[in-house]
């Protein structure tokens, strides 16, 4: 009898409203080797800025427009790119699943996803403006130093910080 092979892909369809796209900045300061992470007060955990294109949104203006309303923090993309590409590109992607009754599932039937894409931005260099969060975010920003983000940050966001550390070297270093 003839053994059947497992498949090499797995496809999983999602109809529109079943999907959330959203991206975010890893923003690092060049001189002090710092990066930008924020924390929510219900939770001890740490995570960079990320959120929902608006409509019409790019990734890119995505990302840096989140940066900015969730640390108060201006940043500039780096150019991740392969040589012949003109823009920027996201350094990662996490997939999350969202459960039902989590608040950020939208409407609609079967699961959902929210796809984030990080890019990794530097810092400008300007000072912090405050009041940039929305109304419903209650996110304490932390400037920390690259090791000690490493001891920190646990799990999907730690990954990302290694990966935009290691760009952050190649370019800089």
């Amino acid at each position: 009898m003839a053994r059947q092979q497992k498949p090499r892909h797995s496809h999983r369809v999602f109809s529109a409203p079943n999907f959330v796209t959203s991206a975010g900045t890893i923003i690092l300061q060049r001189e002090e080797r710092r990066v930008v992470v924020l924390s929510d007060l219900k939770a001890s955990r740490l995570f960079f800025p990320k959120g929902r294109m608006e409509s019409g949104e790019s990734l890119e203006a995505t990302a840096l427009r989140e940066a900015f309303e969730e640390t108060g923090y201006r940043a500039s993309l780096i150019p991740i790119r392969p040589r012949h590409e003109t823009h920027p590109r996201p350094l990662l992607m996490h997939v999350r699943s969202l459960q039902p009754g989590h608040p950020q599932r939208p409407l609609g039937q079967g699961p959902t996803e929210k796809v984030i894409y990080y890019f990794v931005g530097l810092w400008d260099g300007a000072d912090r403006v405050l009041g940039t969060q929305l109304s419903y975010e209650h996110y304490l920003v932390h400037c920390l130093d690259f090791e000690e983000a490493r001891r920190k940050m646990r799990g999907p966001e730690r990954e990302s910080l290694e990966a935009a550390l290691h760009v952050f070297e190649q370019l800089y270093e």
